[in-house]
């Protein structure tokens, strides 16, 4: 056997020579010597080897240049032993060769350029002692325990195998298959095969024979060349390495120490010194990379390689490659065609298997690999087996990947190496054999017996013997004359050498050959010995005398044998094995040809899966040729008996595997690729029908086509469309590194089968995610270029994806089968461009969320929208082509759902984005013809509406025509054909040029706004030239203030929006239109006004003349406007508890947006359920509150009443009750939106907003607990909705200890929910203030703590007011807020009744407390004329003391009681005596104002009822005139009419008027002076 670099001359004169003898021409063999002729300069060749060797192959060729010449040679004569020696120097082969031989291995030949003892060389040959085989057990050969178990791990332990090549018999089948997504046997199984040094791993102890020690390797000279053979050399070989003329070879000895002096160069400088050194750091360091490749083979493969020589583990190492794998990579791939070893040396690997689930296969784990662990199998080098799991990496992985063509090269050059494992060698080609084509078909397929008879064949093939010979084995030798075989290889390689082992040709599988002539032709390399260069082969011998026999047997002796004179055909077809199929019975020979040409053997091992159900893979199909399978299919298994599997899915039916087939056995299989089907169609056209009806026929016996991802088109299509564009257009799995999809892309339509795939646009960014069952590019195949160029997006993926795709070629081929089905096809394709279009909106087609995208249709009832939707058409347009046409009367109206257009009018263009509706007025038939003239500025795709469709669905709805009604009232006098005819028509244009409302009108368009739609808002930014002007056609617009507050409204044919056309920078209002119907305007644009202005400047004026009387007329209203704000509006919320405490700033602010509403006396203000966000005050009128049934609760709602407060804040989204109004009502709506701008301007404070904030979460707090009638002792629980509603309307307030509260009537009752206080009659009585016990005076009426109850309006009426005693927590509830929620269907009538009986008794104890401390207050008030009385007792006294004081002078007086003790006093009488003169009389006492009503005088009553009505104005009058009486105050008050003034003057005058007269007629009490009594009166009466 000759390596790479071998003597080819030689080999080319000795083929010559025996190809002459042959009758083989001599050109031939001249070409084959041109061809592998090389260089004549030995030296140099040596250099040229040197530098491409693994060691000098990244650094400079200057080292090993320099180097090599300066090495010296050494000549090893014949049969000379070289020794290779550690730190010894390499041997590089410079002329002659040399013969290599490991252990008892085959003798091969190594010319020159071989490189030998590179492991001594660098001096690391010595490490490799430790680990040298010891003819020990095979576990004391392995690594340590740990190290093995963590090589390999199963997740399914005890199931590993005795051998992976042994045959399971007497086992029974099972017929219950995988449940989905879970492994069954055979799927562990796979992690052997995968790893088949795991075997020996994990499963039992094997009968590998021991070895001991490395097996030998033996190099010596050649021989030396025959007299014959030197002369040819020496007259033809002119160069390339020849047998020496003495034999042996002439070596280059190349020591490390000069590679060394070399490449430092000491003493030298200069660059190519520098070159040097640099290039000996590279040397270094490659030789350190390889020395620990070298290593890690050495010490980790020691299973995979046993006994196998270091020098041929460094050949190996020479091509190995080691990477790093990031975690979650998968390095390994299920069902690849690789079968490199690799090799993992640090990290953890995961081995997954894919298996069947359901609608799509996933990937379960089957076992762990860890370091030292051996992917694939030298022995099964060659097979074509595909990888039977895949491998991700778990963490960072280190891997050593050695590429299997260049072990297959090593094996070459040392056949012998393998001999430790020749036995399982062996092992694997007799389990191999065993299911192999049986011989018949083997024979049959054979070229050189194509034309022979069957009988003929199944005597040759009953004749053949079978065998398995191992790597280096020799199979036949031509030397020997005797051989006259014809030799057929089933399995394997075999090379043809001569008799110095040089080789001749090569021998792959299914090929024929013989060493020597036979009776069926002449051998190709006659003489020739055959030997086994792959690690087994299978080879079927067919001897001589058995075809003889046969001939005899079969053929006439008149004729000759066939093919004797001719050169023994070589090849094999398996053309007759695919005839005989039925889905390529009915097609030609030439066509199953192709097919052949094409296909590729196959095998699987026992438990592989050929194809997996519901997996879209390559589409091909499998032809059995030996073996047994198994089908599994929804957890159910059964054995295959057919030969043919995958028909279905390479004609394009089935896109999908619709079963899992697995192999029970070896399995040799025919593969037919699906690109190979496509090919053979395109050149044989005439079998597309045959193959088409198959197909269908087959297909026909299901329901469906066998699911898979289709088209969206595909589904309203006819099935043989669905068959044909399968066919044609195949699914296949595109790598992101190839370029063939991004051409395919931009020609072709894309289907994405599996994965995902973007769409990006031109700077690159993201557009679309496609996934399973997404398309791109569908416009070609409506005849509509597509790509990047066209549409400006381009299609890309990121990871491996299924695609499929269809040219515009083969889909006119596909359509043009369906001549009366096109219209149908084409529709559902432009159905699926627009579903796509409006998805991108988040819409779908036919949906009422299209519909709505038209203004003009948005506000139409739904049930309108939903009619309209099943009436748009999709419509395609390719770029640059008219939508629609200037004048033209289509009446279609469009919605844009992709691209963008433009339109064109005088000098500029406008552009328009995916969402404009254009079209409207003429669907609406408003205009009879299309105003300006719309192209597809890229490719667009549209939705259509017809007038005819739109009025049919509105004709059916009496609401909507009401709504479109107002639109369509156009003067039928004239011919509106177009928007600019009306414009010219309007009164405006009387007072303007017509040339300046041309210009104004080319680029004019119908607008339409629904109810109540804003057309621009106030603020809006605005730029001249940019911004629009509108004229209103049909309806009206209210035009708003900044808080929406309507200041005008605008009739038909008025301009409105001029101001920001005309220079203004923002909107100063805002435009909104009515609520009662559409409103129709002509906008037009701003460009076309600045244009206009610029050509005519005087026109101009009208226009500044309109916004100067719009100024004055906006002034007017807003002057108007604040005055009733001030006036109304403000007082009546400054009553509204929930806005108490505020300043005027904040509730000018919250009523700037206010409006009011008026409402006749029945109408509903407010409706129970009704949705509202907003609090109502009652301005004027008088309001009631409805329940069930209308029924009237409670006490009406009267001027300044307010409802909804807990709405405003958000608590509240629906009314709890109706409210009517009971007359002529005018009520103020003050919303949230209110509330939350007045709060988020910059003056307000933090504090402001926390007290809301405050409310809202006492609120929520309130209603969770259900306070506060769950304070009361009536048993009501916190979850009674009825109780929630109450809470929910409660009003907290809390007090600090010893604060007071005036308590006023209002409607409300209030619950004490914490803290303790005092309910207490006040008074301005110092005489009360010990019963108060507070700085001011007050009766206690009754104490109140947590749970008591206070009825607010009766607690009024009687004066009271609360102080607390603590801090203290007072809920309020109002009366009317209260009777609603017991109106409640949930309401509990058990504890409303007990509320009614503690409310009662409340009012009863009330009353009674009450009326007792009003007592109180009315006995201790002093008297009006208090002074004077004290006065008065003060001289009584005094007189009484001096009038004793005579008497006892006069000793009148018998006993002075002064001095006699109180205790003897007892019950004395005290004397009184009446001095006073009988003229005089006292003076009645008037009457306290707190005396009962019924006990006054007139004068009394008239004074209470001053002081009742004016309390302020009788205490001054008081205080000036304190000796005045209080009847004579009352009476000038009621005089004046409660002024102050005119009765300070009135009593200023009267004061005047008596003092004028004499004392006497003044009014005073008199007493008599009791101490100026006569000293005579003696008499005792006296």
């Amino acid at each position: 056997m000759c390596p790479t670099g071998s003597g080819h001359s030689c080999r080319a004169l000795v083929i010559r020579r025996r190809a002459v003898k042959n009758g083989i021409s001599a050109s031939t063999v001249d070409f084959l010597r041109m061809t592998q002729e090389f260089s004549q300069d030995a030296e140099e060749n040596t250099c040229e080897v040197l530098a491409s060797n693994a060691l000098f192959r990244h650094c400079d060729a200057l080292l090993p240049y320099t180097a090599a010449p300066k090495a010296p040679r050494v000549n090893l004569k014949p049969k000379e032993v070289l020794e290779l020696q550690n730190r010894g120097p390499v041997y590089i082969i410079e002329s002659g060769v040399v013969e290599a031989q490991v252990g008892d291995g085959p003798v091969v030949v190594l010319g020159a350029g071989q490189v030998l003892n590179a492991v001594g060389f660098l001096g690391i040959a010595h490490e490799a002692e430790p680990f040298k085989p010891s003819g020990l057990d095979a576990p004391a050969l392995q690594a340590p325990k740990a190290v093995t178990s963590g090589a390999y791990e199963l997740f399914k332990p005890g199931q590993a195998p005795f051998s992976l090549f042994a045959e399971r018999r007497g086992g029974r089948h099972e017929m219950v298959g995988p449940a989905p997504g879970k492994v069954c046997f055979e799927d562990t199984m796979c992690f052997f095969s995968l790893c088949p040094n795991a075997v020996s791993k994990l499963g039992p102890p094997g009968l590998a024979p021991k070895m001991n020690g490395w097996l030998p390797l033996r190099i010596v000279g050649g021989p030396a060349p025959n007299e014959e053979e030197e002369e040819e050399e020496e007259s033809s070989c002119t160069g390339g390495w020849r047998l020496q003329p003495g034999g042996g070879a002439r070596l280059v000895a190349l020591e490390l120490a000069l590679v060394e002096e070399v490449g430092r160069c000491l003493g030298e400088e200069g660059e190519r010194a520098k070159a040097l050194r640099q290039a000996l750091a590279i040397f270094r360091e490659q030789s350190q990379v390889l020395s620990d490749r070298w290593r890690s083979m050495i010490t980790r493969c020691c299973g995979a390689f046993p006994g196998m020589p270091p020098e041929v583990v460094w050949a190996i190492a020479e091509h190995a490659e080691q990477c790093e794998v990031p975690a979650g990579e998968v390095f390994i791939k299920e069902g690849d065609d690789d079968e490199d070893l690799v090799l993992i040396e640090e990290g953890v690997a995961i081995v997954e298997k894919t298996v069947a689930n359901g609608d799509r296969p996933s990937s379960v784990e089957i076992g762990k690999l860890g370091a030292t662990a051996i992917i694939g199998d030298i022995a099964l080098i060659g097979a074509a087996l595909p990888r039977p799991a895949s491998v991700r990496a778990g963490n960072v992985t280190e891997i050593l990947r050695i590429p299997a063509t260049a072990l297959a090269e090593v094996l070459r050059r040392f056949p012998g190496c393998l001999q430790g494992i020749t036995a399982r060698l062996k092992e694997a080609g007799n389990f191999l054999m065993m299911k192999m084509p049986v011989r018949y078909d083997v024979v049959n397929s054979l070229e050189v017996f194509a034309e022979t008879e069957v009988s003929f064949k199944k005597e040759v093939a009953a004749h053949g013997r079978r065998y398995v010979c191992t790597i280096g084995e020799v199979v036949a030798d031509g030397i020997q004359p005797s051989d006259e075989c014809i030799y057929v290889m089933e399995y394997g390689v075999c090379s043809l050498q001569n008799e110095i082992r040089q080789e001749l040709e090569e021998v792959s599988t299914g090929s024929v050959f013989a060493v020597n002539d036979t009776v069926f032709g002449i051998a190709r390399t006659p003489g020739t010995i055959a030997q086994v260069v792959s690690p087994f082969a299978a080879i079927m011998e067919i001897r001589q005398k058995d075809l003889a026999d046969a001939l005899q047997r079969h053929y006439d002796q008149r004729r000759p044998p066939p093919f004797s004179a001719e050169i023994l055909p070589q090849a094999s077809s398996l053309q007759h094995l695919v005839a005989m199929t039925d889905i390529f019975s009915k097609v030609s020979m030439n066509f199953v040809q192709d097919l052949c040409a094409h296909a590729r053997i196959r095998s699987y091992l026992p438990g592989q899966t050929l194809c997996i159900q519901a997996k879209q893979d390559k589409g091909q199909m499998f032809l059995v040729r030996g073996g047994s399978l198994v089908v599994e299919k929804d957890g159910r298994r059964r054995s295959e008996i057919g030969t043919c599997i995958g028909d279905l899915v390479i004609l394009g039916a089935e896109h999908q595997r619709p079963c899992t087939v697995r192999a029970q056995s070896f399995v040799f299989t025919l593969e037919i690729p699906r690109s190979a089907l496509l090919q053979a169609i395109d050149r044989h056209p005439e079998c597309r029908r045959a193959l088409e009806n198959y197909a269908l026929q087959t297909i026909g016996q299901y329901e469906d086509q066998g699911g898979g991802v289709q088209w969206p088109m595909q589904k309203a299509a006819p099935q043989r469309l669905s068959y044909l564009l399968n066919l044609y257009a195949g699914v296949k799995l595109y790598d992101p590194a190839e370029s063939d999809w991004k051409r395919l892309a931009d020609e072709s339509a894309v289907l994405v089968v599996q994965g995902e795939a973007l769409v990006m646009d031109e700077d690159g960014k993201e557009v679309e995610v496609l996934r399973i069952g997404d398309t791109f590019n569908e416009q070609i195949l409506l005849g509509i270029p597509g790509g990047r160029t066209v549409s400006g997006l381009r299609f890309h993926i990121q990871t491996p994806c299924e695609l499929q795709f269809v040219s515009l070629a083969v889909w006119e081929k596909v359509v043009s089968d369906f001549p009366q089905d096109q219209e149908l096809i084409f529709r559902s394709i432009r159905d699926t461009m627009a579903r796509k279009a409006a998805k991108k909106h988040g819409l779908s087609m036919s949906s009422p969320e299209m519909v709505r995208m038209s203004s003009l249709l948005r506000y139409l009832s739904d049930e309108s929208i939903q009619d309209l939707a099943k009436h748009f058409e999709p419509i395609v347009v390719k770029p640059f082509a008219e939508i629609i046409t200037k004048g033209k009367p289509d009446g279609v109206m469009y919605i844009l759902l992709s691209g963008s257009v433009y339109m064109e009018a005088g000098r500029r263009r406008q552009e328009y984005a995916a969402g404009q509706v254009f079209g409207e007025a003429e669907a609406l038939r408003v205009s009879k013809a299309y105003n300006n003239t719309i192209y597809a500025n890229n490719l667009c795709v549209l939705a259509a509406l017809s007038s005819v469709d739109l009025w049919n669905v509105v004709q059916d709805h009496p609401e909507d025509s009401l709504l479109l009604e107002p639109l369509c009232n156009v003067e039928e006098d004239h011919d509106h054909s177009r928007l600019d005819d009306r414009i010219f028509r309007l009164p405006m244009s009387a007072e303007m040029s017509l040339e300046f409302l041309g210009m104004l009108c080319e680029h004019i368009e119908d607008a339409f706004f629904g109810p109540g739609e804003a057309i621009f808002s106030y603020g809006e930014p605005c730029e001249y030239g940019v911004s629009d002007m509108y004229v209103l056609l049909a309806g009206e617009v209210d035009i708003e203030t900044d808080l929406g507050v309507v200041e005008a409204r605008l009739q038909p044919s008025e301009v409105f929006g001029e101001g920001g056309s005309m220079g203004a920078t923002r909107r100063n209002a805002s435009a909104r239109a009515w609520r009662s119907a559409y409103v129709h305007c002509a906008r037009i644009q701003g460009a076309s006004i600045m244009s206009a202005f610029k050509k005519f400047p005087q026109e101009t004026e009208w226009f500044e003349e309109l916004q100067d009387s719009r100024r004055e007329q906006n002034a007017d209203f807003m002057a108007r406007r604040n005055q009733w704000l001030s006036e109304r509006v403000i007082p009546a919320l400054a009553k509204v508890s929930l806005l108490q405490g505020h300043d005027l700033s904040f509730l000018t602010d919250l009523a700037a947006p206010l409006i009011e509403k008026p409402f006749a006396a029945g109408e509903v203000i407010a409706q129970k359920a009704a949705e509202t966000d907003a609090m109502l005050v009652l301005l004027d009128g008088e309001a009631r509150i409805e329940v069930q049934n209308g029924k009237v609760i409670g006490e009406p709602y009267e001027e300044g009443s307010y409802f909804g407060e807990m709405a405003m804040l958000g608590l509240q989204p629906t009314n709890p009750a109706t409210v009517r109004a009971a007359t002529e009502c005018r009520t103020l709506s003050v919303r949230r939106s209110a509330l939350q701008r007045s709060l988020a301007l910059p003056q307000r404070t933090a504090q402001e907003r926390e007290d809301f904030q405050r409310i809202r979460a006492e609120r929520i707090a309130q209603v969770e607990a259900g306070i506060p009638m769950t304070c009361l002792p009536v048993a009501v629980r916190k979850d009674d909705l009825c109780a929630k509603a109450i809470a929910l309307q409660a009003e907290l307030k809390q007090m600090k200890s010893g604060e007071c509260w005036d308590l006023t009537v209002g409607g409300y009752f209030c619950v004490i929910t914490e803290g303790r206080a005092i309910l207490e009659l006040a008074s301005e009585n110092e005489r009360l203030r010990r019963l108060g016990g507070d700085a001011t005076p007050a009766v206690p009426v009754m104490p109140l703590s947590s749970g008591g109850l206070v009825l607010e309006d009766l607690a009024a009426q009687l004066g009271c007011r609360v102080r607390a005693l603590s801090h203290l927590k007072v809920h309020r509830v109002r009366y009317s807020d209260f009777n609603v929620a017991t109106t409640l269907e949930s309401c509990s009538q058990e504890w409303l009744a007990r509320f009614r009986m503690l409310e009662a008794d409340t009012q009863e104890h009330l009353e009674h407390r009450g009326g007792a401390a009003r007592g109180v207050v009315d006995a201790l008030q002093e008297h009006v004329f208090n002074e004077d009385l004290t006065a008065y007792g003060e001289r009584r006294m005094k007189a009484i003391s001096v009038t004793r004081s005579m008497k006892l002078k006069r000793g009148t007086l018998l006993h002075d009681f002064s001095v006699v003790p109180s205790e003897r006093l007892g019950r004395m009488p005290h004397p009184i005596v009446n001095v006073a003169p009988k003229s005089w009389k006292m003076p009645s006492v008037p009457r306290q104002a707190s005396a009962p009503a019924g006990l006054l005088s007139a004068a009394e009553r008239t004074k209470l009822k001053a002081i009742q009505r004016w309390p302020g104005a009788y205490s001054h009058l008081s205080a000036t005139f304190p000796k005045t009486s209080g009847e004579t105050l009352a009476k000038e008050l009621f005089k004046a009419k409660g002024n102050e003034e005119k009765a300070l003057g009135a009593l200023k005058d009267r004061r005047a008027a008596k003092t004028a007269e004499s004392a006497e007629g003044q009014r005073t009490l008199r007493l008599p002076d009791l101490a100026v009594a006569s000293p005579t009166a003696t008499s005792p009466s006296a």
